[in-house]
């Protein structure tokens, strides 16, 4: 038994030590970084989402200009209080023998692909702001 506890006191030690080197060399305090957790779907429902998605285009000045961050602002909003389709996520559904519901999610890839090439783009521009907003993707 004292081996077994000696061996887990070693585990331990190791992962404090992997934590403690990660907590003085990763940049941890970084804004920017922070920021970008805005682009995970979770910020949707985050009321500060807003301001985290104008720092971040202010941290790069050379990706918007001030007109552009204003209408940034306007298509997060719209972002924000949109329901996006389940079709873009789930893949099929259907209910086994036993009579329990299945569901199968689409891929990694086939949601970063699908959202980021289609949705944003064609979605935003045919449902939302098509007599506004001009494509920068076509």
């Amino acid at each position: 038994m004292d081996e077994k506890k000696s061996f887990y006191q070693d585990v331990r030690k190791i992962y404090e030590t992997i934590a403690n080197y990660l907590k003085k060399n990763l940049p941890l305090h970084n804004m920017l970084l922070r920021d970008l957790q805005v682009l995970g779907h979770s910020s949707r429902s985050d009321p500060s989402s807003g301001d985290q998605i104008v720092r971040v285009a202010r941290a790069i000045p050379i990706l918007l200009n001030d007109k552009e961050i204003d209408d940034l602002v306007n298509e997060w909003i719209l972002y924000c209080i949109e329901s996006i389709d389940q079709s873009w996520f789930i893949k099929d559904t259907y209910i086994d023998s036993n009579g329990n519901n299945h569901t199968g999610w689409a891929k990694s890839k086939e949601r970063k692909k699908y959202f980021f090439d289609f949705f944003v783009d064609t979605s935003w521009y045919r449902s939302h702001i098509s007599t506004t907003y001009t494509s920068r993707y076509k």
